[in-house]
């Protein structure tokens, strides 16, 4: 029964009574329990973090009863590229679970919750059909798990400019992304349709770009999120899309946002969308806001976000926003350059502000099917 499971927290110094073991213990230990349907028994469990331990009243004791946990490395690093999420799991007459970091031990733990759902005696709650320790003929039977990732990214991307999405939403997606070991939130913040993250240096861009009252994520949202990701060690990065896809910065922002409202989709269906009517707006290389504003968005954001990683977009220009503009036509004359050039020229001063910044900069594979130049760290994406 996973109520009575106890674990013995076997830790190296530093890691002794540390937060981040101790509300790891206690979530697991909550969701071990939960897998008991019975109400009545879900109303009598209690979990004791300080211990580490689950315990029911009035449920019988299976053989799987303890479980060694040995944690090696330092309780309360932060999740990143490189982080160690390796993990040996054996269950028999000396069950234990080993990792050399936190994030490891926390992978383990979702492996071990996966065995125990398995093993569960589907026509009775109660009970295993299969333990390991048991065997019908008096042999031991054993399982051991040494695990770790093929690959250090494994990411799922929220948008969250098109739908604005409620933060309890987002944590049972967290959720749902820990149970399948998923690492990265890439999180889509901003897109024509809204621009819903509240900025002390420009607020007005959630005011009027966001899609109305309670829209947004303030600071102490994102921080909370991205507190309650680690705790799954999955790192979150942040994506602000320009210098297309950036119609809602026009509201606050006129003279960084070229106004092409008469470039329209090739889908007559989506050209009536009022939404889709609008996606083709960019920012306006030919104004020097439109770079200010840029930097200052992504000053903000490096400093809110600790990733190392942050995403610019770089999706889907549309050209014609720029060369059926007279001012921008003009402008890109009297530079010599052409629409790529310009884009160029554009990227070039937004990857020094992201090398300033201490962060690598991420785009999507159009900017690079273009031709555009990229620095040495860059990381497309093709979507």
């Amino acid at each position: 029964d996973p109520c009575q499971l106890t674990f013995n927290f076997s830790p190296s110094g530093a890691n002794v009574g540390s937060p981040d073991v101790l509300w790891t213990l206690w979530h697991w230990c909550w969701r071990l329990c939960s897998f008991d349907t019975s109400e009545e028994t879900a109303d009598e469990a209690t979990c004791d973090a300080s211990k580490g331990s689950c315990e029911a009243s009035d449920v019988e004791t299976r053989r799987l009863e303890v479980i060694t946990l040995e944690l090696g490395g330092a309780s309360d690093e932060k999740p990143h590229l490189d982080m160690d999420e390796s993990y040996q799991l054996t269950l028999d007459g000396k069950s234990s679970l080993r990792a050399s970091s936190i994030h490891g031990l926390r992978r383990g733990m979702e492996t071990l919750l996966q065995v125990l759902d398995a093993l569960r005696d589907q026509s009775d709650a109660q009970r295993w059909h299969w333990t390991p320790g048991i065997s019908a003929d008096g042999k031991v039977v054993s399982l051991q798990i040494d695990d770790h990732p093929r690959f250090k990214w494994r990411g799922l991307m929220l948008d969250t400019a098109r739908h604005f999405i409620p933060m309890q939403v987002m944590k049972s997606l967290l959720l749902g992304m820990a149970s399948t070991k998923l690492n990265v939130l890439h999180w889509h913040l901003t897109d024509a349709m809204s621009f819903p993250l509240d900025l002390e240096s420009l607020p007005k861009l959630a005011e009027l770009g966001s899609f109305g009252p309670n829209k947004s994520y303030s600071k102490g949202m994102v921080q909370e999120l991205i507190a309650f990701a680690a705790n799954f060690s999955i790192r979150v990065v942040p994506e602000i899309d320009m210098p297309a896809h950036t119609a809602s910065w026009i509201f606050a922002e006129p003279n960084a946002v070229s106004n092409c409202t008469h470039v329209l989709p090739d889908d007559p269906n989506e050209a009536k969308n009022v939404f889709k009517a609008r996606d083709k707006l960019a920012l306006d290389i030919s104004s020097k806001r439109s770079v200010q504003v840029a930097k200052t968005i992504l000053q903000e954001v490096a400093g809110l976000f600790p990733d190392e990683f942050l995403h610019i977009g770089g999706d889907e220009v549309d050209y014609r926003c720029w060369t059926t503009m007279p001012h921008i036509r003009k402008w890109m004359q009297k530079q010599g350059l052409g629409p790529v050039q310009a884009l160029q020229r554009f990227f070039d001063e937004i990857f020094a502000e992201v090398k300033r910044l201490g962060k690598r900069p991420v785009l999507w594979e159009d900017s690079f099917d273009q031709g555009i130049r990229l620095p040495a760290g860059a990381v497309v994406q093709p979507w």
